[in-house]
């Protein structure tokens, strides 16, 4: 059992929402300036494994 939780992406997940000025990165809520730069952010998040229904 692992103590700390890894911020994922999840598939077809936007990358950033926009508060007034900034972009926010959708995983991990960090704000920026430029597109570019929150787009950077969201693709340092691993990709979360579709898990398999049982």
């Amino acid at each position: 059992m692992a103590d700390s939780k890894e911020l994922c992406r999840t598939p077809g997940q936007e990358p950033f929402h926009r508060d007034g000025a900034k972009y926010v990165c959708s995983v991990c809520g960090q704000k920026y300036f430029t597109q570019d730069d929150v787009k950077n952010c969201f693709e340092s998040h691993p990709e979360k494994e579709e898990a398999t229904m049982v």
